[in-house]
């Protein structure tokens, strides 16, 4: 049987962790690296990696000491209008998971009793599933068996915690960054992965689930007749919603003092191989280059990336609005330019606003008097250093280059957001790049043009 191609780390946070209780889902995230990239002996997160986080209204009540452990409660999920787990939900599971080049499989902490069942319960109650072809492995029964193994004599080896939070003391070192955050959870199970690979990754190869291997957590209650969804009971102002990567807050969480990322916070990070030559100065800036996009058989934009782009933008409160530094001469035209050429479009109704456009509209109403203000740089890097006092985590990654952005635009959110609100184009508004050349006879996605390296099996 193939080795796993991609390792999809998951974690969920729920309602409750027992089963009497019929937990639901209030929070998914996704993490995929490649073979190749599991393997690297280097702990840091590798360059190309996808993400996936999304937050979801559970329609039940989420018990107090579940909201302290993990920050989720009906209180910030109903004010930032998180939808319940609906078609728009599985359209951006399945679109992310079916971007990753296959076998993929999909790696959870406790996963077997736990994760696997809770999401299989949730998907069967829409009458849907898991693309065909994933793999469910455990990273417990990993563990537990590596940890057997390890052990030698007859004398049995003392017993050590095999939770999340023992093991990344254990091989990382340190603190996890926050426990009962899904994004969180879900790298810290990235690094306990990676600094055990090399056995690992084989009993993964060896030892995994099927979809139907895994039992539903209990049988769903159907659903009543005028069961509302949460996003029906709140009236829907404007949302924003930061560009490729994708980071969607709510405009209420935007207009909030508070600087910090706001706990209800959705992420899509997509890496995508451009079918060309990516010149040598742009590799540089990126970190992103043909060599790492093809070791990590990154498929080119194709209607998966659509799919899950698509169900991502629909999982918000409408309207939604796209939000871009320099996005109307350079986002917003690259983007149309490549769904175009794929026949296809962002949902109707969504807003796109230039957040450059919107700092210059601010920084001309706060001069004051005849003498023409001092010129600052409106770069977002500037903006960063001016309203944030600190240098941006990392420039020209995508995830780092958009939470900067977000950062300045809650900074100035006051005058920002109502500007956004009169000043948007729409997709008609939005003029293609440049007219793609059309796609030659016989040309292939970068997946299917490189030959599969051999990996790796340890035994």
């Amino acid at each position: 049987m193939d080795p796993i191609r991609s390792f999809v780390f998951l974690d969920l946070e729920a309602t409750s962790c027992e089963v009497s209780a019929r937990p639901k889902i209030t929070e998914l995230c996704l993490v995929a690296l490649h073979r190749s990239a599991v393997l690297n002996p280097d702990t840091r997160l590798p360059r190309v990696t996808d993400k996936l986080l999304l937050a979801v209204y559970p329609n039940k009540p989420i018990p107090g000491p579940v909201c302290e452990l993990t920050g989720l409660n009906n209180e910030n999920l109903t004010e930032n209008e998180r939808a319940v787990l609906d078609a728009n939900f599985v359209a951006a599971l399945s679109g992310f998971l079916q971007r990753q080049p296959p076998p993929v499989g999909l790696v959870a902490h406790n996963g077997a009793k736990f994760d696997f069942p809770l999401l299989k319960t949730e998907l069967m109650k829409l009458n849907t599933r898991l693309p065909e072809g994933v793999r469910f492995c455990d990273s417990l029964l990993a563990f537990r068996e590596a940890d057997r193994d390890c052990s030698t004599g007859d004398a049995p080896s003392e017993r050590v915690s095999l939770s999340l939070e023992s093991l990344y003391h254990r091989y990382v070192s340190r603190d996890p960054r926050r426990a009962h955050t899904a994004e969180d959870d879900t790298l810290a199970l990235v690094g306990v992965i990676k600094a055990r690979a090399a056995t690992l990754v084989p009993w993964m190869d060896r030892n995994f689930l099927s979809w139907d291997d895994i039992q539903q957590m209990y049988t769903p209650s159907p659903v009543k007749p005028g069961r509302i969804n949460n996003r029906e009971r709140t009236r829907s102002p404007t949302k924003l919603c930061f560009t490729l990567c994708l980071v969607a807050l709510h405009r209420s969480a935007v207009l909030n003092p508070d600087t910090r990322l706001p706990r209800v916070t959705d992420k899509l990070l997509l890496a995508v191989y451009p079918n060309k030559p990516i010149p040598g100065p742009v590799c540089e800036l990126t970190g992103l280059n043909n060599e790492n996009l093809t070791e990590n058989e990154r498929a080119v934009l194709d209607v998966n990336f659509v799919a899950a782009l698509c169900g991502f933008l629909q999982r918000q409160p409408p309207p939604v609005g796209l939000v871009a530094h320099n996005g109307a001469k350079f986002d917003f035209p690259l983007l149309k330019t490549e769904l175009m050429k794929l026949n296809t479009r962002l949902p109707e109704g969504v807003r796109f606003c230039d957040s450059l456009l919107a700092f210059r509209e601010a920084d001309r109403d706060c001069s004051t008097g005849d003498a023409p203000s001092e010129r600052v740089s409106l770069s977002l890097e500037s903006l960063y250093h001016r309203y944030v006092s600190r240098d941006p985590r990392r420039a020209h990654t995508a995830e780092d280059d958009a939470l900067a952005l977000v950062g300045v635009i809650k900074a100035r959110a006051a005058t920002l957001v109502p500007w956004m609100d009169r000043n948007f184009l729409s997709w008609d508004d939005i003029q293609q790049m440049y007219t793609p050349s059309p796609v030659k006879p016989g040309r292939i996605n970068n997946r299917e043009r490189t030959r599969s390296p051999t990996k790796l099996c340890f035994t």
